[in-house]
């Protein structure tokens, strides 16, 4: 069966702290169970579709411990992108979170210096996963995540917010 990838975005990026300072995320919500609405069609994820995506995830990433890596709006995907565009962005893991209200989880989420400060300044809003899915939308893959700022998942959140 083909495996059609997409782009979306999702998630806040970081989230103020007590003193109202924005504080990049350490760790999100990427999928729930269920239907997960998007700009570009709908993403169904259950567990046993979610313990397939892990098991890719983890033989993908076996050399790098787990490490996915993160860039800035999708420029390491393309191939026309000058080599200062395609520079890290952070990395991060992901987790699956079994049971009722489960579902798979980015976290270990770690910005390099200059993504965080483009996430404490609220220059960049949202993370983009690329992701594989097959003719009826249920989720294959998880490839990657890029900071960005025009999300595609209804109700994303931002990656940085204030009061």
């Amino acid at each position: 069966m083909p495996i059609q990838t997409i782009y979306l975005d999702s998630a806040t990026a970081a989230s103020p702290d007590q003193e109202g300072k924005l504080v990049p995320v350490t760790r999100f919500r990427l999928f729930s169970w269920g239907a997960n609405e998007t700009s570009q069609g709908t993403v169904h994820v259950d567990e046993k579709l979610a313990e397939k995506v892990m098991d890719r995830y983890e033989k993908r990433t076996r050399g790098r411990k787990g490490v996915l890596d993160i860039d800035w709006f999708h420029l390491s995907r393309k191939p026309d992108a000058r080599r200062e565009d395609r520079l890290s962005a952070g990395r991060c893991k992901l987790e699956l979170v079994p049971g009722e209200g489960g579902g798979i989880d980015v976290v270990d989420i770690r910005p390099t210096a200059e993504a965080r400060e483009a996430l404490e300044a609220d220059k960049v809003r949202s993370y983009s996963p690329v992701i594989g899915v097959n003719a009826k939308g249920h989720l294959l893959e998880v490839v990657q995540l890029s900071l960005t700022n025009i999300p595609a998942m209804d109700d994303a959140g931002l990656l940085a917010a204030e009061d």
